[in-house]
């Protein structure tokens, strides 16, 4: 009897440790042919089996099937140790080779069905959460998959979130950070990476997981050598934030997510359940800011520092979307919001209860002391000069972002002397003042020949045009400083496209600042202004253009046969129709160089890519097309202010001797949404199709008088000035308005042929 008939006999007696033994030495003689070998380690593998002995069962049937695939005991009985190890997936797997092998197996279709089951009371118990976790600590090479389904299912999922949260995934997480941003540079730890961080993103998106896992206090292990880790009690923390920022702040994927992560815990922390306790003392310390407990306005001073300094290098880099996206953020921070960026809700102080008042007065006295400490913060990195070299940069979408911080920077430091002396630095000038103390306008010679660096005197004009925009006042201040005026006459003198760009800005600013009249007399005497009317440049020519009717609208000036509105009129018509010829790539890159503050840019479309349940918006900025829309904008808003006048009703309609009709250039601009340009048009037509006298009917039939009557009263009341010598001088009569319904009629028939109303309906 050979060694295989020996364990076959020993097996069917119950003895099968000793069935195994005699198996083990059949298996070592070499005149064991292959099918008997698959056979004797199947038999083995069934000795212990009975043994217990799962894995070497498992062993023993693989090496066996390897042998033989066809081996339906052994794929049965590997099954069953599965079953048994509770790897209930591969035992599953393997019932379900060997029933299609032979169906009739009635042992094997029992267990499959009793495996299933097991597996799905096994899966509702376990989460889909927790088996992702476990591929994220189990298995590298599934780590990106992993990561990409975590995502989506922890996005605006709370429930997901907090069982991220409780079943150990912050670890996890931050273990896979520490090991893919030390690796080598590769495109796969590049994609796992920003998908780790992107989860981040998604869990901090979630209120309540913020509430659980996120500590304003909780600092990290100062003995850890790990670059990124949790506190000490295992949460999110502040300083890890601030360290995944200045690690990342080179590179925009990664930078995207860790800024929206940080607006995040901004954004949610602030504020708790607490909060509508009006009992709780206000507490200010040095290093920290809050309300008790209860508003958390917990951040230590140090890690702001932090931030505020790695954001003001973000923004010296200027790379526009980075730029715009740190000044975003910066803004933010040193909002009296109180969660930063929402705004506070509005209190009805009638209904308002004394103690809600006196409330909420404590709580408006600890957002005064935040934004105090964090303007004081971001001006101690040196970000002034950060956003001066930012108003002159290459980049459009660089210097608006510039300008909006630079605005609520201002407003929120509040500190007006010393935010005077911060700017003084960037307001070269040698020349005496051109207007004196009494605001009379004085006789300088100017220089054309700048003695500084031009770089620094456009800089100075970009920062006096962004002053204006976002604070006039002292705009006005810069302006008035040595040298101000000065140099925006030698800018325009030296006949650069950038230069004169900017000082047309500055001047179509300046325009609308009351205590700048003396000086933008001064320039209207030097020509300035009409020298820039006449420019080419589309920029020029629109700003100067409204510098001019708004000047000519204070003085009352815009007559019918006057210079200045046949000025007007040509130049903000070339560049309405400049724009509908011209291809925007085809501009001289010299004149890309507009500085312009207007609200919207149409040049600044968001490309929206899907990536896993991902968004990641890119903006991609034309120089000149967004120059030559502002410029439209601008043009258009002058119209605006015009058409009310009857004789440029019929001038931009039928046109005149001194301007052709252009509501036909007018009607087919391109219109985005988001401009501001729609409105304006929408106004030129509505102003078209109604005579002023209807509009003034209309306006008086709500008060109850008459346009007779009205009339008179004007009449009476006009008032009087005295001249030099002291003589009675009746104030200037307005034209008469020759408007009727007969013109108001084939001004609307002309629009229709325009297409008016297909404009109107875009």
């Amino acid at each position: 009897m050979d060694l295989r008939e020996q364990g076959n006999q020993l097996f069917r007696g119950g003895k099968h440790e000793e069935a195994a033994a005699k198996y083990t030495e059949a298996l070592k003689s070499r005149a064991v042919e292959t099918s008997t070998k698959a056979t004797i380690l199947t038999n083995r593998a069934a000795c212990y089996l009975k043994l217990k002995q799962y894995e070497k069962c498992v062993s023993d049937c693989t090496d066996a099937l390897q042998l033989d695939s066809s081996l339906v005991k052994a794929l049965y009985r590997r099954a069953i140790a599965l079953e048994q190890l509770s790897d209930f997936n591969a035992s599953f797997e393997d019932l379900t080779k060997l029933i299609k092998i032979d169906p009739t197996n009635a042992d094997a279709v029992d267990s499959a069905r009793r495996v299933k089951e097991t597996l799905l009371s096994q899966r509702k118990e376990q989460t889909e959460v927790q088996k992702w976790l476990k591929v994220l600590a189990e298995d590298k090479a599934r780590t990106k998959e992993a990561l990409v389904a975590l995502i989506e299912m922890c996005s605006d999922n709370t429930s997901s979130a907090l069982d991220f949260g409780r079943k150990g995934g912050l670890s996890l997480l931050i273990n896979v950070l520490n090991e893919y941003c030390a690796s080598e540079e590769s495109k796969l730890s590049s994609e796992i990476t920003v998908r780790a961080l992107r989860l981040m993103l998604a869990l901090t998106s979630n209120k309540p997981f913020l509430s659980q896992f996120y500590r304003t206090d909780g600092f990290m292990d100062n003995n850890n050598p790990a670059r990124f880790q949790l506190s000490l009690d295992g949460h999110l923390s502040i300083q890890l934030l601030c360290n995944l920022l200045q690690w990342g702040y080179e590179r925009m994927e990664y930078l995207t997510p860790v800024v929206a992560t940080l607006v995040n815990v901004l954004k949610f922390t602030p504020v708790s359940d607490e909060l509508s306790d009006p009992t709780k003392k206000m507490q200010i310390q040095e290093n920290i800011i809050k309300v008790d407990d209860a508003i958390n306005f917990s951040f230590p001073i140090e890690e702001i520092r932090r931030i505020m300094s790695t954001a003001s290098e973000i923004l010296a880099h200027q790379d526009p979307e980075s730029h715009s996206l740190m000044a975003d953020f910066l803004g933010a921070l040193i909002s009296s919001n109180l969660n930063f960026f929402d705004p506070n809700e509005d209190v009805d102080v009638r209904t308002e209860s004394l103690q809600d008042r006196r409330y909420r007065h404590r709580v408006e006295r600890v957002t005064t002391a935040r934004v105090e400490t964090f303007c004081r913060i971001l001006v101690g990195t040196g970000v002034f000069s950060v956003l001066a070299n930012g108003l002159v940069a290459a980049s459009i979408a660089v210097r608006r972002s510039t300008s909006s911080l630079l605005g609520k920077l201002i407003k929120q430091y509040g500190r007006e002397d010393h935010v005077k002396e911060l700017l003084l630095p960037f307001l070269p000038g040698e020349d005496e003042p051109l207007v004196d103390s009494t605001g009379e306008s004085k006789v300088v010679e100017v220089h054309p020949v700048l003695e500084g660096s031009l770089q620094d005197y456009l800089r100075r004009a970009a920062l006096e045009a962004a002053l204006l925009s976002t604070n006039p006042e002292l705009g006005a201040w810069a302006l008035q400083q040595r040298g101000g005026a000065a140099n925006i006459i030698r800018l325009v003198s030296l006949g650069d496209p950038a230069c004169t760009e900017i000082a047309a800005e500055v001047i179509c600013l300046a325009s609308s600042v009351e205590s700048l009249s003396a000086l933008m007399t001064f320039l209207v005497e030097r020509g300035v202004l009409h020298s820039l009317v006449s420019s080419t440049i589309p920029g020029v020519c629109a700003a100067a253009a409204s510098a001019m009717t708004k000047l000519a609208i204070k003085s009352k000036a815009l007559e019918r046969n006057s210079d200045e509105n046949s000025l007007i009129l040509n130049a903000v018509l070339s560049v309405v129709r400049s724009s509908t010829t011209q291809q925007p790539s085809k501009l001289p890159s010299s004149q890309n160089a507009l500085v312009s503050f207007s609200a919207h840019d149409n040049a600044a479309h968001t490309k929206t890519e899907a990536d896993n349940g991902q968004r990641k918006s890119t903006q991609v900025v034309t120089a000149s097309h967004a120059t030559t829309m502002t410029s439209v904008e601008r043009s258009i808003e002058v119209l605006a202010a015009m058409v009310g006048h009857s004789f440029v009703k019929e001038e931009l309609v039928h046109g005149s001797f001194r301007v052709a009709p252009c509501m036909k250039e007018i009607l087919s601009l391109e219109i985005d949404p988001r401009s501001t340009l729609g409105f304006g048009i929408a106004h030129i037509v509505s102003q078209l199709t109604v005579t002023n006298k209807e509009l003034k009917a209309i306006a008086l039939a709500e008060k109850e008088i008459s346009v007779e009557q009205y009339e008179q009263l004007q009449e009476l009341q006009r008032i009087k000035t005295t001249d030099d010598q002291g003589n009675n001088i009746e104030e200037k009569k307005e034209e008469a308005d020759f408007d009727n319904s007969e013109l108001c009629k084939q001004r609307i028939r002309k629009l229709v042929s325009c297409g008016a109303i297909k404009c109107l309906v875009k």
